[in-house]
């Protein structure tokens, strides 16, 4: 097991299942870090865009207002309207 960094560049990669080949490990360990940092990003943009859908929705259905979440997209709430609801 390798306790740091340095472990990783002393050993030389092999190819992977993808026919992938990096220099030693370390190069390996930084892809998929990069990788796996750009899935997180793009999945949290994607939490905070349904999050404000569903504040929108639920905004209108304390209200006894039907709206479809389609229509939600397009509509926004002041911050006065967020500080209601919450």
């Amino acid at each position: 097991m390798a306790d740091t960094f340095d472990h990783y560049a002393a050993v030389i990669d092999v190819r992977d299942r993808d026919g992938r080949m990096w220099r030693n490990k370390l190069e390996r360990v930084i892809m998929e870090m990069l990788v796996a940092r750009t899935a997180c990003h793009k999945l949290v943009k994607d939490m905070l865009y349904e999050a404000r859908t569903q504040a929108i929705v639920d905004f209108h259905a304390a209200r006894d207002v039907r709206i479809k979440r389609d229509d939600a997209v397009t509509m926004t709430l002041t911050n006065e309207e967020y500080l209601q609801y919450a």
